[in-house]
């Protein structure tokens, strides 16, 4: 269920940064991958789906692209976060942990 959820959010991640590269370029080929990148992403979380209820997916995948923008955000744009944005990255993870158990 992560492997594809990781995948997935992945995949997004790059779309909304190659997205964002349009919106500031202006260039069409930008505008292209990043639109293939969300049709991937649709296929992408139908597999999920097959794994787990609607709410359950959902958590994972947006929990799981939150982390990864985090991660961009920490060693790409060097973002700092504040204890409580810490507390709660910390509390996504223990999501994993309780919604992955089944």
């Amino acid at each position: 269920m992560y492997v594809i959820a990781f995948i997935g959010t992945l995949i997004e991640s790059i779309s909304d940064i190659i997205l964002k590269e349009y919106v500031t370029n202006k260039k069409t080929l930008y505008l292209l991958i990043g639109l293939i990148g969300y049709i991937l992403i649709g296929f992408t979380f139908m597999q999920l789906l097959k794994f787990n209820n609607l709410g359950t997916a959902n958590i994972v995948w947006h929990v799981m692209h939150f982390m990864i923008l985090c991660v961009v955000g920490i060693f790409y744009y060097n973002e700092k976060y504040t204890l409580k944005e810490i507390i709660g990255i910390i509390f996504g993870f223990m999501s994993f942990y309780l919604l992955g158990g089944h």
